[in-house]
């Protein structure tokens, strides 16, 4: 633990502080983004991301919750934008991908593992249902290489980032149950309903 995680975990720990009831995601999540972080850019991008949270959410990362708001995770992803990642896109999409790897638990790697890209889309409301406690997902086949997944009613959808996030974070899922060369088209605008067209070869 560096010496900004240190000094956080210091005052959660002194703190009585309670998850708050906003939009919240499971804390996996955030500690697959934060290792992917680490792994592609090195500590010093970790390092810079905290340092650029405020006091109130670094110690939240240190408290080790099972739900974090989502607001802290579209910090985090904020910060790395603007930092590390020197705001490339392609650079962005292999840290989402990556954050997805390690933060996956135990039962979702199984089912990746076994599932095909139609079973995860008939799936898809139930796996977000499990990670996010807010946000109405609906998902279906349109072919028998395409799918169209809608995000609706969730505090993410307002910020253009977190839009492109979630979107390759359909793709990404989708190719991981065995879409090859999967690609993804999203629409909406700011604020409104998320709709990710993910179309595959095979």
């Amino acid at each position: 633990m560096g010496a900004i995680e240190q000094r956080a975990a210091a005052r959660a720990s002194q703190s009585s502080q309670t998850i708050t009831l906003s939009d919240r995601v499971r804390a996996r999540a955030l500690a697959g983004v934060r290792e992917a972080t680490r792994e592609l850019h090195g500590a010093a991008a970790v390092d810079h991301v905290l340092s650029q949270l405020s006091d109130e959410q670094r110690a939240s990362i240190a408290f080790e919750r099972e739900w974090v708001p989502v607001e802290l995770l579209e910090a985090w992803v904020a910060a790395l934008w603007d930092g590390p990642l020197g705001q490339d896109p392609v650079a962005f999409r292999r840290c989402v991908d990556r954050g997805l790897d390690h933060g996956f638990g135990r039962v979702k790697k199984t089912l990746l593992a076994i599932a095909t890209p139609h079973g995860i889309v008939r799936r898809a409301s139930e796996l977000w249902r499990g990670d996010f406690t807010d946000g109405r997902l609906v998902a279906f086949s349109t072919s028998p290489t395409s799918a169209t997944l809608t995000l609706h009613e969730h505090c993410s959808l307002s910020s253009p980032l977190m839009r492109e996030l979630t979107a390759e974070s359909f793709r990404y899922v989708v190719q991981l149950a065995g879409a090859r060369n999967a690609v993804e088209r999203h629409e909406g605008a700011i604020g409104a309903p998320l709709v990710v067209h993910v179309s595959w070869s095979g």
